[in-house]
């Protein structure tokens, strides 16, 4: 069993090989410009392999059968990120949080290599920490199941707040290896975004640089994503009423319609201590939301680890801002 478990796990990490991922089928979604700070800021998101609709960024939407019983899916046609700004205090300093939430149909059924995070209506989020001089600090991502954390500093972030032997080169994420650092001009451009690349099938973050908005904005492929508030997310219009697009009481209060990992439920829920590790959650207080986002799989870390109280979180995780 350990042998199978390990062969899972390495597989669940294998890069899959790509179709049509020629400069020619590139896609960027790029957020409205509505003038505000969460679309200034705004991740630009390149996923691999846009052909298949499992990796284009899609919108929640309820759909109900003829007994009125709804269905909560992902529309790949439509692309929305969904946005909030937080602000909280460390020791140090004061920042703001823009809290960016994208979602997928889904990762597919793969054998060869090996999908372990195989299911429906899977996301992501990325997190972009300014300081009060509205430099960029820190660039957070993670899945809306809490899993695969990164979290990659800024040329704006003191050297002091770094974790102990920190590669500014590179870090390595469950098998991605990723920047160590994002080197911004020494005066910050707000029209300069992080670009993060996903990976096909997946969505895991494959690679995260600086890219230049003009440029990007101009090219062919660019797909205008709608900016819409977080709090949109529980109030889906489902015929003529709303729909929120997690489950509100229950033993799966807190956790997205619709979401279930069975390999995952197998494979890691007996030592994770947790029926629902690898479904994709809510973003907030555990205390209204029903679920911890926890972000390492120790059962005795969760609370710690909770990404909500983000400055916990960061000490957790070995950062001192």
């Amino acid at each position: 069993m350990p042998l199978l478990f390990i062969l899972v796990l390495v597989s669940g990490c294998a890069h899959h090989p790509v179709s049509g991922s020629d400069q020619s089928s590139r896609i960027f979604y790029v957020v409205e410009d509505t003038q505000s700070q969460l679309s200034r800021y705004a991740p630009i998101v390149e996923p691999q392999n846009p052909g298949l609709m499992a990796n284009r960024v899609g919108k929640p939407k309820v759909r109900l059968n003829s007994h009125g019983r709804e269905k909560i899916f992902i529309e790949p046609r439509e692309g929305v990120f969904y946005a909030q700004k937080i602000d909280f205090e460390t020791k140090r300093a004061r920042y703001t949080n823009l809290v960016y939430r994208i979602h997928f149909q889904g990762v597919p059924f793969r054998l060869i290599p090996f999908n372990l995070t195989y299911g429906k209506n899977v996301g992501l989020f990325m997190i972009v920490t300014i300081n009060q001089h509205g430099e960029p600090v820190l660039f957070t991502t993670v899945h809306t199941c809490g899993c695969f954390i990164s979290i990659t500093p800024t040329s704006y972030l003191a050297q002091d707040a770094y974790p102990d032997n920190w590669n500014v080169q590179e870090q390595s994420v469950f098998g991605e290896h990723l920047a160590g650092r994002l080197n911004f001009p020494a005066r910050f451009d707000n029209r300069l975004r992080i670009l993060v690349k996903l990976r096909d099938q997946t969505h895991r973050v494959s690679d995260i640089e600086i890219a230049d908005y003009d440029r990007i904005a101009r090219d062919r492929s660019v797909q205008t994503a709608a900016l819409l508030p977080m709090a949109a997310l529980r109030r889906l219009p489902a015929g003529g009423r709303t729909s929120s697009f997690f489950h509100e009481q229950g033993f799966r209060k807190g956790y997205v319609k619709g979401s279930f990992k069975p390999f995952e439920l197998l494979f890691m829920s007996w030592w994770a201590l947790d029926l629902n590790v690898g479904v994709d959650k809510d973003y907030g207080d555990h205390r209204d939301t029903g679920t911890i986002f926890y972000t390492s799989l120790k059962p005795w870390k969760r609370s710690v680890s909770d990404m909500w109280n983000f400055s916990r979180f960061l000490k957790f995780w070995g950062w001192r801002l």
